[in-house]
C-alpha cells in the first residue's frame, strides 16, 4: 500500500434537475426543455389518433406552463376593443 491517500471517486450528475429553492433557475428549465423535446419525439411516432391527441394536448400544456413560469407569455384579454 502507498502512503498517499486515495482520490475520492467521481460521481455523475443526477439525471433530473433537482428543484432549486428560491428564485428562478435557468438550468432546471433547460433540463425540462430537454425532457419535453424527448416527449415531442415520442409524439412523432405515436400511431393511434386518440393517443396522439392526448399526448399532444399534454405536451402543449407542459410547454405553455413552462413559458408562463419564465414570463415568456402574457395572458391577454381577447375581447376586441371598439376603436372604429
Amino acid at each position: 500500500m502507498s502512503d498517499t491517500p486515495q482520490r475520492p471517486r467521481r460521481r455523475g450528475r443526477p439525471r433530473k434537475a433537482l428543484p432549486v429553492e428560491g428564485g428562478h433557475h435557468h438550468e432546471g428549465d433547460r433540463r425540462r426543455y430537454i425532457e419535453l423535446a424527448g416527449q415531442m419525439e415520442i409524439l412523432g411516432f405515436t400511431e393511434p389518433d386518440d393517443l396522439f391527441l392526448q399526448r399532444e394536448e399534454w405536451l402543449i400544456q407542459q410547454i405553455w406552463e413552462l413559458a408562463q413560469k419564465r414570463n415568456l407569455i402574457e395572458l391577454v384579454d381577447e375581447t376586441p376593443s371598439d376603436e372604429n
